[in-house]
């Protein structure tokens, strides 16, 4: 069983130029294991989960200098505390999202029900809306997302 990996290779299974690879050593975040013949440079599969997850960060935000500040100081609750930042933020992107879709889902319902009303299809840029202002005595509070 293979024991250990040459730099070729993790940047094949990682998607990484050289120059990546060489920049996470300069940064610390790896080290060659060893060395092979002519200079080569080698990597533990041990070290492989610690490298997919420095990966796994820059995919999520996190730049490799604060991994490497992290895993330099021995800090690894300082970079689950980096993921897990990311992790809310991207929370509050998917609500947002969310939020854009209803959105979205409502003004072409309205403007669905509009065009099956006139009774004809038009071209977006040809359809125009009559637009009537009126201040009701009460709001139908069903309407207000509408209107958000």
């Amino acid at each position: 069983m293979k024991e250990a990996l040459n730099a070729g290779e993790i940047c094949r299974i990682f998607h990484i130029s050289p120059e990546t690879l060489r920049r996470y050593e300069r940064l610390g975040l790896l080290k060659p294991s060893s060395l092979r013949e002519r200079g080569r440079r080698c990597y533990a599969l041990r070290q492989i989960p610690a490298l997919k997850a420095v990966f796994t960060g820059k995919q999520l935000g996190i730049s490799p200098e604060a991994a490497a500040n992290c895993f330099g100081a021995g800090d690894l609750g300082g970079y689950l505390s980096l993921l897990e930042q990311q992790q809310q933020e991207i929370e509050t992107q998917r609500e947002r999202l969310e939020e854009l879709e209803r959105k979205s889902v409502q003004a072409r319902r309205l403007l669905s029900g509009y065009q099956n009303r006139s009774g004809s299809r038009k071209e977006p840029e040809t359809a125009k809306l009559d637009v009537v202002v009126y201040f009701p005595e009460s709001i139908d509070e069903s309407a207000l997302p509408l209107l958000a």
